[in-house]
């Protein structure tokens, strides 16, 4: 077992964990991991793993929160769940765990576009998301805390996803 610490814990970043991984389709992995550097960084490897660049941050700009990353099975690009604090979705204080948003990438995470609202409660905290496409639908599950602990399971419609439009909430479950 061969064990790397890529960004190690400093007095500037006295915090990074919860990397999220996913094989890019030229067969590089990507690592997302959360930072209190004020977004979450990335990291690649070439060689399955053995080998990590820098991290680097990300334009996703979060709380020390982490984020999840899949990969739509079609129309085949990446798909991200994370507190959104780029103000384009209002947040109560630095730290907080909220709104919670999904983003769309289709250049293999260099960009992200179709930024949309999953949950926005000033008082909620919401993170440790997984991620599952099944049929025609997203299904995530989530902690949702808002002073006593939640799971919370939401379902999206994939209608008109390869269009990119709108997500539909099809029902969530407290």
């Amino acid at each position: 077992m061969k064990k790397i610490d890529l960004l190690p814990s400093s007095k500037e970043n006295p915090r990074n964990s919860e990397g999220a991984m996913v094989e890019l389709k030229d067969g590089r992995v990507l690592m997302w991991m959360r930072t209190n550097l004020g977004s979450q960084f990335y990291s690649y490897s070439e060689d399955g793993g053995e080998r990590w660049s820098s991290p680097s941050p990300s334009s996703l700009i979060s709380p020390l929160s982490p984020a999840s990353i899949k990969r739509i099975p079609a129309p085949d690009d990446l798909f991200v769940v994370y507190n959104d604090h780029s103000g384009r979705f209002p947040y109560p204080e630095p730290q907080s765990r909220t709104p919670l948003v999904g983003v769309i990438s289709k250049d293999e995470g260099k960009t992200w576009r179709n930024h949309f609202l999953i949950e926005d409660d000033p008082e909620g905290r919401f993170c440790y998301i997984s991620i599952l496409f099944i049929n025609n639908k997203i299904i995530l599950s989530y902690s949702a805390e808002r002073g006593w602990g939640l799971m919370r399971i939401t379902l999206f419609s994939l209608e008109g996803f390869n269009k990119w439009k709108k997500f539909i909430r099809i029902f969530t479950v407290l």
